[in-house]
């Protein structure tokens, strides 16, 4: 193996040999190497190797092993390979006895070729091979620095350079080749691609016209400029028109009318070919095809003709009035010859019109239009909102046929408390609220008659002020204030609405975590809601009235967690939303503990005592026991003083005390040495950050 170490193969017991034989030699591995490569090891195979046997490469005995009878391996340095041609290699056993020569062919070192790459092609299939001269084969191909084409690729073994290039420009790199001697060789190679020979010319030539000269230029992109031999490759160009061979011209002046395909060849400076195809329309001469008479228009209604031509060199363009003139508020495009606008009154319209050809020719032509009196017809679209309960008054306005009009409502009346006259005014107070369908006719002096279907918005008048009382500024834990909702003004209208109750919390711990302030009810004290078991209660106030009548008690049970309360009305009329409402809100403060209970239960080994109670910042940190002894008795410890600080908030941020609020069941078990009797009560204090509960005693059963 090339390239071995050599300790490897000295480490290798030696085979003992007979002795006698004459060595010979039938291959060597490698049988070529390349000067300048690193040291390798040269396995010789042959016959008749004896212990201490010796390869020699030219005059020069080398370090050898000797692997049995028929394989030696020897060291050979950079040194002794210094120089390209064939160095013979022999065999010597002790004795001396030496084997026929065998020749170690020593190449060259590689070099890669300077040929200059072939062009790419974008798109196109692209093959260049990467010559190599010297070296030992097999060589090894890598793209190692600088800007390679994308899209080609460079093969390892072979040197080619394959792909279809996809993007155009020069691109510079280095390739280095590495031969099956390890000797390494480099160079700089550019590769330019360049863009697909192409016709750039549209499909679609500019028309031309009969008898006018015709002239229009091909171009081409991509390939190599220069450009030439602009031939036909098939179909035919129309009789006078010709193809200029060296620019690419069509010239001539057409001599028929009609639609002619062909197809046209160009060649670049390399030899490369491509052909587009065309289609050249060649037309009869410029004219204006509208009919002269073009028809009634009606005034005050929305016109619109559009004028067309033919023949000629399209586009058409300079659409103009020569003589005569259009009616009023008529206007001729002068790009797209579309007449078009809304009369302003009728008659009789005599006019000549022009227009011009993308070849600059102009064609005329005379036309009449007549407008017609406008029909009667509605012109008011749309009723003002009225307010329930407030004056309304609105003319309606008609246009056409012939005054007076005389109005009268439809089939869909106007709401109640409005009317409507005869001469179109719509006067009075609605009484309701509500989006009302509204029909209405007007006839005029000829008989024409005209309808027209509206929506009449009625609004709830603005929500006068109101209080919101029961629950002030603050609120006390775990107390029931009822609520009262009063109008500061009558409302014409019945109102309906909701009071909904929502809480931040604002305490040291909740539930999933410490924190200090959390929004919403995610966290809140599920016990905060009105008496009816939710946090939305219903009310109504009768027209007129000033006092809201709830659907269920309106206490609010103001829970046992710090935070604020919020009490938010909302008020419908007719079931329209009103606007004005403002949220009440009320704070909970942080608070000392609260002891509700304490309960004490003999235990086999003394008492346990059972606390419950809150705390609305969700926070206790201390209990304090005092001890009474019984009559006669004496007690060898009178006060237990235990943290709370961690149990606490174990369980204020657990899951289970979501359903609880601020409140707590704390158990705390006593044992007693001596008399069990001793104890006679328990007093039961706790403290929080904010202070201390008051205490409450129970006697011990």
């Amino acid at each position: 193996m090339r390239n071995c170490p050599l300790f490897l193969l000295l480490a290798m017991a030696a085979v003992p040999l007979a002795a006698g034989a004459a060595p010979s030699i039938a291959t060597l591995l490698p049988a070529a190497t390349t000067t300048a490569a690193p040291a390798f090891t040269l396995t010789v195979n042959g016959a008749g190797f004896l212990a201490g046997a010796a390869v020699r490469l030219g005059s020069q005995l080398l370090p050898t092993n000797v692997l049995s009878s028929t394989q030696l391996a020897a060291l050979v340095t950079p040194a002794q390979i210094a120089a390209p041609g064939a160095v013979m290699v022999t065999v010597v056993n002790p004795g001396p006895e030496v084997s026929h020569t065998a020749p170690l062919q020593v190449n060259a070192p590689p070099r890669l070729m300077s040929a200059p790459l072939a062009r790419g092609v974008l798109g196109a299939v692209y093959a260049q091979a990467i010559a190599v001269a010297g070296g030992t084969p097999p060589y090894l191909f890598a793209y190692t620095a600088g800007s390679f084409p994308p899209g080609l690729s460079l093969a390892g073994a072979t040197g080619a350079i394959t792909g279809s290039p996809v993007v155009a420009g020069s691109f510079d790199f280095t390739l280095q080749v590495t031969d099956g001697a390890g000797v390494v060789a480099t160079r700089a190679y550019t590769l330019t691609v360049t863009a697909a020979l192409a016709i750039a010319t549209s499909s679609t030539l500019p028309p031309g016209v009969t008898g006018q000269a015709y002239a229009h230029s091909l171009t081409a992109t991509g390939g190599a400029a220069p450009y030439s031999r602009w031939r036909l490759a098939s179909g035919t160009l129309p009789a006078g028109v010709s193809l200029n061979e060296a620019t690419g011209a069509l010239a001539g002046v057409p001599g028929s009318t009609g639609s002619f395909a062909f197809a046209v060849q160009v060649s670049d400076a390399n030899g490369q070919t491509t052909q587009a195809a065309f289609t050249l329309e060649i037309g009869a001469g410029l004219r204006i095809e509208t009919p002269s008479a073009l028809g009634d228009a009606t005034a005050r209604t929305a016109y619109s003709v559009r004028l067309a031509a033919s023949g000629g060199a399209p586009p058409y363009n300079g659409w103009r009035v020569v003589a005569g003139t259009v009616p009023a508020a008529i206007v001729l495009n002068a790009v797209t010859g579309e007449l078009a606008g809304v009369p302003a009154a009728p008659g009789a319209f005599a006019f000549t019109l022009a227009v011009n050809d993308g070849g600059g020719r102009t064609a005329s032509k005379a036309f009449t239009l007549t407008v017609q009196p406008a029909p009667l017809a509605l012109t008011t679209r749309v009723l003002p909102e009225g307010t329930a309960g407030a004056a309304y008054a609105f003319t309606l306005h008609a246009d056409g046929g012939t005054p007076p009009y005389r109005w009268t409502a439809g089939a869909e009346p106007l709401p109640a408390g409005l009317s409507l006259s005869a001469d179109g005014n719509i006067t009075g107070a609605p009484l309701g609220t509500g989006a009302f369908r509204v029909a209405i006719a007007v006839q005029d002096a000829a008989g024409r008659s005209a309808t027209g279907a509206f929506t009449l918005d009625v609004a709830a008048p603005r929500l006068p002020p109101f209080s919101l009382t029961g629950l002030g500024d603050t609120a006390e834990p775990g107390t029931q204030p009822k609520l009262a909702l009063t109008l500061g003004a009558a409302y014409p209208v019945a109102l309906s609405g909701t009071v909904a109750l929502s809480f931040t919390p604002d305490a040291v711990h909740l539930p999933g975590g410490d924190a200090m302030h959390s929004p919403g009810d995610a966290a809140g004290d599920p016990s905060l809601r009105f008496a009816n078991g939710s946090r939305q209660i219903g009310f109504a106030i009768p027209a007129g009235a000033l006092g809201a009548v709830f659907d269920s008690s309106p206490a609010v049970q103001t829970g046992t967690v710090a935070g604020t309360i919020t009490l938010t009305p909302s008020f419908t009329a007719n079931g329209l939303a009103l606007s004005g409402a403002v949220p009440l809100a009320a704070r909970v403060s942080r608070g000392a503990p609260v002891v509700r209970s304490v309960v004490v239960v003999r235990t086999a080994d003394g008492f346990e005592v059972t606390v419950r109670g809150f705390a609305t910042p969700r926070e206790v940190t201390q209990a304090s026991f005092r001890f009474t002894a019984a009559t006669g008795a004496a007690l060898e410890t009178s006060e237990a003083i235990l943290p709370l600080t961690q149990p606490a908030a174990d369980w204020f941020t657990s899951e289970d005390s979501r359903a609880f609020g601020g409140q707590f069941a704390y158990r705390q078990p006593f044992a007693l040495r001596g008399d069990a009797a001793a104890v006679a009560s328990v007093s039961v204090t706790l403290a929080n950050s904010l202070g201390e509960s008051s205490a409450a005693a129970v006697r011990v059963p």
